[in-house]
């Protein structure tokens, strides 16, 4: 880990990035119901119910992302959904968020292109950094094409180095 913050630095310094043009990105799910693995009920009972909501396998993914400068990028948030409900969800948009869905509601090569292309941007006067993990669809070529052409220097946080 220390020598990955220190290849980030060594990269920053020698670009001179702006703490402006730092930027990192985390995807993590938001469950709807989250069931405790806890159970407490009188002693020796055989079985014990739990209530639920019904929604304990329901979430949608949200793509966090902040610029070294402490600046907040808007978030990324992706519905398990088809493309005629975000559709709907997008006329009631929260302002400053991008919505979009997948049949599971997590990241695919598409979503990345549309958070690449939605939130970093397609243009921009200065090179910038970004810093995310090393998920199957942030290493795709088309990825690293797309990270390129907008003239984005990328880093991979190492496996593991988030426990």
């Amino acid at each position: 880990l220390v020598a990955f913050v220190l290849h980030v630095r060594r990269v920053a310094m020698k670009h001179a990035f702006d703490a402006a043009d730092i930027i990192a990105m985390e995807q993590t799910p938001i469950w709807a119901d989250m069931v405790s693995a806890t159970k407490v009920d009188d002693t020796g009972k055989k079985t014990v119910s739990v209530k639920t909501t019904g929604y304990e396998k329901f979430h949608i993914l949200v793509c966090l992302a902040a610029k070294a400068d402490g600046t907040k990028v808007p978030p990324f948030i992706v519905f398990k959904a088809t493309k005629r409900e975000v559709v709907i969800a997008m006329d009631k948009e929260i302002k400053n968020c991008h919505i979009a869905s997948s049949p599971n509601a997590w990241m695919n090569t598409e979503l990345t292109l549309s958070w690449v292309n939605k939130v970093l941007g397609t243009f921009s006067f200065r090179r910038r950094y970004l810093v995310w993990d090393s998920y199957e669809c942030h290493i795709e070529d088309s990825v690293k094409s797309s990270l390129n052409a907008k003239n984005i220097e990328v880093s991979i946080v190492p496996g593991g180095s988030a426990k």
